[in-house]
């Protein structure tokens, strides 16, 4: 696994750096700003990138300006769509987290704190780089048990909002039902229930052969739901 560290703190990035190294990962470059890390993207070819979403555009002295990863992301996409993108941020913010899923296949948001646990950075690193879209636990949990007026959540049972949780960390059917020990049957179910219940609509559109995608679909359902925790509620 080829990585990138893209962060504004010198400290913090050759930390980062350093314990992936120290754990057999491949870093290939450090970038500290915006126009670093697209120069390193080109020349480096990474097989991922974990990008701070704050910093600086040209010189690594100046201010980093919030939510300038973003457009590095995008830019990333556009020119070099087979690597993958993993946010970090010290910020929770979802419009943010949507814009990454937006991206596609091979996308990520953790927080900041999150990092420090560096066996599992790598874990949801090479989980990202494989194909899941991964969003940080503690602001999928947030926004699940966030109480809201008439909130169809309350619709769910226990069961469907473990699985509605475990669908907005990105898990497909078959993980779900591993990790509840539920069939594969009995999961898409509930699926199919929760979609019902929060009145949630979920197309995920064919290929050439007129078969659907599971990234594609599984994404689909991550930013559905994401949507739907962000603003969905009943009046």
């Amino acid at each position: 696994m080829r990585v990138i560290v893209a962060e504004d703190s010198g400290f913090l990035s050759t930390m980062i750096a350093e314990g992936l190294t120290e754990r057999g990962v491949d870093v290939v470059g450090v970038a500290r700003t915006a126009q670093a890390l697209l120069d390193l993207t080109e020349s480096a070819q990474p097989d991922i990138v974990t990008l701070d979403l704050s910093m600086p555009r040209g010189q690594s002295d100046s201010v980093p300006e919030q939510g300038v990863g973003l457009e590095v992301a995008r830019a990333i996409r556009r020119t070099n769509p087979r690597i993958a993108l993993l946010a970090v941020s010290q910020y929770g913010e979802l419009p943010w987290v949507e814009e990454i899923i937006r991206l596609g296949p091979r996308t990520g948001y953790l927080l900041k704190d999150r990092i420090e646990d560096l066996p599992e950075l790598i874990n949801t690193m090479r989980a990202v780089m494989e194909g899941d879209t991964k969003v940080d636990p503690s602001l999928i949990v947030k926004l699940v048990e966030r109480k809201r007026h008439n909130d169809r959540i309350d619709r769910l049972t226990p069961r469907e909002r473990e699985v509605f949780t475990l669908v907005a960390h990105g898990y497909s059917d078959k993980a779900i039902a591993k990790r509840l020990h539920l069939s594969q049957s009995a999961v898409e179910g509930h699926v199919r229930s929760i979609y019902r219940k929060l009145e949630i609509s979920v197309v995920a559109s064919p290929d050439s052969a007129g078969q659907t995608d599971d990234l594609d679909s599984r994404n689909r359902r991550v930013m559905a739901t994401l949507t739907y925790l962000r603003w969905g509620r009943s009046e």
